[in-house]
């Protein structure tokens, strides 16, 4: 009797067989350089090779997963996980600082920045 696989297993070789299948291509577009990897597409350096190849999919169009509710591709993980938090109304970053809550990871950053602002204006303050 043949065992049922969960649809997260099923998803898992899906991506392996996506990236296995697009890591020939990917590879001719990374060399590597005295800090690490560079892509030769746009000259982006990154320390470490499986950064470089997520980035390189970028360029290439390679996108291994998948959403389950629209399906609609991406080319990392956590973009993934950062549009599933749209469909169900989520906020995955919360400001420790503020209470402020965001869905994507890049205006979390932002805002974050903007309490660095803060406190670094403060240290110049003269009275």
């Amino acid at each position: 009797m043949k065992s049922k696989s969960h649809p997260e297993e099923e998803d898992e070789v899906l991506v392996a067989e996506i990236v296995k299948a697009n890591k020939e291509s990917i590879a001719q577009h990374w060399e590597r350089c005295p800090s690490g990897f560079i892509c030769t597409l746009c000259n982006k350096q990154y320390k470490r090779l499986n950064e470089c190849e997520n980035h390189i999919r970028i360029h290439l169009g390679v996108k291994p997963y998948e959403c389950q509710i629209c399906k609609r591709r991406y080319h990392k993980r956590r973009v993934l996980n950062e549009h599933y938090s749209f469909h169900m109304g989520k906020k995955l970053y919360q400001c420790k600082k503020c209470d402020k809550s965001f869905r994507y990871r890049k205006n979390f950053k932002s805002h974050a920045e903007s309490h660095v602002e803060e406190f670094n204006s403060t240290l110049f303050i003269t009275n």
